[in-house]
Protein backbone atom coordinates (compact mmCIF):
# COMPACT_ATOMS: atom_id res chain seq x y z
CA UNK A 1 0.00 0.00 0.00
CA UNK A 2 1.34 3.40 -0.99
CA UNK A 3 -0.03 6.73 0.24
CA UNK A 4 1.38 9.66 -1.73
CA UNK A 5 -0.56 12.21 0.33
CA UNK A 6 1.30 11.59 3.59
CA UNK A 7 4.53 13.49 2.98
CA UNK A 8 7.68 11.36 3.26
CA UNK A 9 5.78 8.59 5.10
CA UNK A 10 4.40 6.96 1.96
CA UNK A 11 4.35 3.45 3.41
CA UNK A 12 7.58 2.17 1.87
CA UNK A 13 11.14 3.45 1.84
CA UNK A 14 12.40 2.94 -1.71
CA UNK A 15 16.01 3.50 -0.66
CA UNK A 16 15.89 0.13 1.14
CA UNK A 17 14.79 -1.86 -1.93
CA UNK A 18 18.19 -3.53 -2.49
CA UNK A 19 18.44 -4.37 1.21
CA UNK A 20 14.99 -5.99 1.19
CA UNK A 21 16.03 -8.05 -1.84
CA UNK A 22 19.28 -9.11 -0.15
CA UNK A 23 17.34 -10.10 2.98
CA UNK A 24 14.79 -12.06 0.96
CA UNK A 25 17.22 -13.84 -1.36
CA UNK A 26 20.21 -14.54 0.90
CA UNK A 27 19.26 -14.34 4.57
CA UNK A 28 15.67 -15.50 5.09
CA UNK A 29 15.35 -19.05 3.70
CA UNK A 30 13.61 -21.13 6.41
CA UNK A 31 14.61 -18.54 9.02
CA UNK A 32 12.76 -16.85 11.86
CA UNK A 33 13.05 -13.10 11.24
CA UNK A 34 12.66 -10.30 13.81
CA UNK A 35 12.00 -6.89 12.24
CA UNK A 36 12.40 -3.99 14.69
CA UNK A 37 10.98 -0.50 14.07
CA UNK A 38 8.97 -2.26 11.40
CA UNK A 39 6.67 0.62 10.29
CA UNK A 40 4.46 -0.93 7.55
CA UNK A 41 6.29 -4.27 7.63
CA UNK A 42 8.16 -3.97 4.32
CA UNK A 43 11.18 -5.99 5.51
CA UNK A 44 8.85 -8.63 6.95
CA UNK A 45 6.75 -8.90 3.80
CA UNK A 46 9.87 -9.26 1.65
CA UNK A 47 11.43 -11.85 3.96
CA UNK A 48 8.24 -13.87 4.44
CA UNK A 49 8.40 -15.14 0.87
CA UNK A 50 11.18 -17.50 2.01
CA UNK A 51 11.17 -17.25 5.82
CA UNK A 52 9.72 -19.74 8.30
CA UNK A 53 8.23 -16.84 10.29
CA UNK A 54 8.47 -13.08 10.72
CA UNK A 55 7.86 -10.91 13.76
CA UNK A 56 7.32 -7.17 13.27
CA UNK A 57 7.71 -4.80 16.24
CA UNK A 58 6.82 -1.10 16.25
CA UNK A 59 5.60 1.28 18.94
CA UNK A 60 3.11 3.14 16.71
CA UNK A 61 -0.48 1.87 16.84
CA UNK A 62 -0.89 2.50 13.11
CA UNK A 63 1.78 -0.11 12.37
CA UNK A 64 -0.57 -3.04 12.98
CA UNK A 65 -3.30 -2.22 10.41
CA UNK A 66 -0.72 -1.04 7.87
CA UNK A 67 1.34 -4.21 8.24
CA UNK A 68 -1.70 -6.50 8.23
CA UNK A 69 -2.90 -4.83 5.03
CA UNK A 70 0.46 -5.36 3.32
CA UNK A 71 0.52 -9.05 4.24
CA UNK A 72 -3.04 -9.30 2.96
CA UNK A 73 -2.17 -7.66 -0.35
CA UNK A 74 0.54 -10.27 -0.80
CA UNK A 75 -1.77 -13.13 0.29
CA UNK A 76 0.52 -14.11 3.15
CA UNK A 77 -0.73 -15.96 6.22
CA UNK A 78 -0.68 -13.90 9.42
CA UNK A 79 -0.35 -17.12 11.43
CA UNK A 80 3.34 -17.15 10.49
CA UNK A 81 3.79 -13.37 10.48
CA UNK A 82 3.40 -11.86 13.93
CA UNK A 83 2.93 -8.18 14.84
CA UNK A 84 3.64 -6.54 18.20
CA UNK A 85 2.84 -2.93 19.05
CA UNK A 86 5.48 -2.43 21.68
CA UNK A 87 8.63 -0.52 22.54
CA UNK A 88 11.58 -2.44 21.09
CA UNK A 89 13.44 -2.63 24.41
CA UNK A 90 10.29 -3.93 26.10
CA UNK A 91 10.00 -6.52 23.34
CA UNK A 92 13.50 -7.83 24.08
CA UNK A 93 12.34 -8.51 27.66
CA UNK A 94 9.10 -10.05 26.41
CA UNK A 95 10.95 -12.36 24.02
CA UNK A 96 13.32 -13.52 26.75
CA UNK A 97 10.43 -14.21 29.14
CA UNK A 98 8.62 -16.25 26.49
CA UNK A 99 11.65 -18.12 25.17
CA UNK A 100 11.47 -16.50 21.71
CA UNK A 101 14.58 -16.37 19.54
CA UNK A 102 15.41 -15.53 15.94
CA UNK A 103 17.85 -16.36 13.17
CA UNK A 104 17.92 -12.82 11.76
CA UNK A 105 17.26 -9.50 13.52
CA UNK A 106 16.70 -6.41 11.37
CA UNK A 107 17.32 -3.09 13.16
CA UNK A 108 16.33 0.03 11.22
CA UNK A 109 15.50 2.71 13.81
CA UNK A 110 14.57 6.36 13.33
CA UNK A 111 17.40 8.80 13.94
CA UNK A 112 15.53 10.17 16.95
CA UNK A 113 12.37 9.14 18.77
CA UNK A 114 10.61 9.90 22.03
CA UNK A 115 7.93 8.08 23.99
CA UNK A 116 6.49 8.58 27.47
CA UNK A 117 9.34 6.70 29.13
CA UNK A 118 12.47 7.84 27.30
CA UNK A 119 14.13 9.33 24.25
CA UNK A 120 16.08 7.37 21.65
CA UNK A 121 19.02 8.66 19.60
CA UNK A 122 20.77 6.54 16.97
CA UNK A 123 24.21 7.86 17.86
CA UNK A 124 23.72 7.35 21.60
CA UNK A 125 21.52 4.25 21.90
CA UNK A 126 22.35 1.99 18.94
CA UNK A 127 24.76 -0.16 21.02
CA UNK A 128 21.88 -0.99 23.37
CA UNK A 129 19.86 -2.25 20.39
CA UNK A 130 22.71 -4.50 19.30
CA UNK A 131 23.14 -5.87 22.82
CA UNK A 132 19.40 -6.54 23.15
CA UNK A 133 19.26 -8.22 19.74
CA UNK A 134 22.13 -10.55 20.60
CA UNK A 135 20.18 -11.85 23.60
CA UNK A 136 17.37 -13.11 21.33
CA UNK A 137 19.56 -14.22 18.41
CA UNK A 138 20.01 -17.91 17.66
CA UNK A 139 23.43 -19.50 17.27
CA UNK A 140 25.14 -18.43 14.04
CA UNK A 141 22.45 -15.81 13.49
CA UNK A 142 22.64 -12.57 11.52
CA UNK A 143 22.09 -8.93 12.40
CA UNK A 144 21.00 -6.45 9.74
CA UNK A 145 22.04 -3.06 11.14
CA UNK A 146 20.76 0.03 9.36
CA UNK A 147 20.65 3.78 9.83
CA UNK A 148 19.60 6.64 7.59
CA UNK A 149 21.09 9.30 9.86
CA UNK A 150 23.23 11.66 7.78
CA UNK A 151 24.93 12.67 11.03
CA UNK A 152 26.31 9.13 11.40
CA UNK A 153 28.90 8.57 8.60
CA UNK A 154 29.54 5.00 7.43
CA UNK A 155 33.00 4.90 8.99
CA UNK A 156 31.64 5.97 12.38
CA UNK A 157 28.69 3.57 12.10
CA UNK A 158 30.94 0.59 11.35
CA UNK A 159 33.31 1.65 14.15
CA UNK A 160 30.39 1.71 16.61
CA UNK A 161 29.30 -1.78 15.49
CA UNK A 162 32.83 -3.19 15.82
CA UNK A 163 33.40 -1.57 19.21
CA UNK A 164 30.05 -2.76 20.56
CA UNK A 165 30.55 -6.37 19.45
CA UNK A 166 34.18 -6.40 20.60
CA UNK A 167 33.22 -5.09 24.04
CA UNK A 168 30.60 -7.84 24.30
CA UNK A 169 33.21 -10.45 23.41
CA UNK A 170 31.35 -11.61 20.31
CA UNK A 171 32.99 -13.52 17.45
CA UNK A 172 31.54 -12.03 14.26
CA UNK A 173 32.06 -11.41 10.56
CA UNK A 174 30.76 -8.46 8.55
CA UNK A 175 29.28 -10.23 5.54
CA UNK A 176 27.76 -7.35 3.54
CA UNK A 177 27.82 -3.55 3.60
CA UNK A 178 25.21 -1.68 1.57
CA UNK A 179 24.18 1.89 0.89
CA UNK A 180 21.83 3.71 -1.43
CA UNK A 181 20.69 2.00 -4.65
CA UNK A 182 22.45 3.15 -7.82
CA UNK A 183 19.43 5.15 -8.96
CA UNK A 184 19.56 7.31 -5.80
CA UNK A 185 21.89 10.15 -6.70
CA UNK A 186 24.42 11.44 -4.20
CA UNK A 187 27.19 14.02 -4.44
CA UNK A 188 30.81 12.94 -3.89
CA UNK A 189 31.63 16.25 -2.18
CA UNK A 190 28.58 16.20 0.10
CA UNK A 191 28.91 13.17 2.36
CA UNK A 192 25.48 13.52 4.04
CA UNK A 193 23.89 12.74 0.65
CA UNK A 194 25.07 9.13 1.16
CA UNK A 195 22.87 8.86 4.22
CA UNK A 196 21.91 5.17 4.13
CA UNK A 197 24.24 2.65 5.77
CA UNK A 198 23.38 -1.04 6.19
CA UNK A 199 25.75 -3.61 7.68
CA UNK A 200 25.04 -7.36 7.69
CA UNK A 201 26.79 -9.12 10.56
CA UNK A 202 27.21 -12.89 10.90
CA UNK A 203 27.54 -13.92 14.53
CA UNK A 204 29.84 -16.94 14.76
CA UNK A 205 28.64 -19.38 17.39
Amino acid sequence: NINLDDGPMTGIFLDQKDVRKKLRDHYSQDKDILNLFSYTGAFSVAASENARSTTSVDLANRARPLTEANFGLNTMDLNQNHIFIMDVFDYFKYALRHGLSYDVVVIDPPSFARNKKKTFSVQKNYPELIEGALEVLNENGNLVLSTNSSAFPQKAFKKMINQTLDQLGVDYTISDVMGLPKDFKSHPHYKPSKYLKVVFVQING
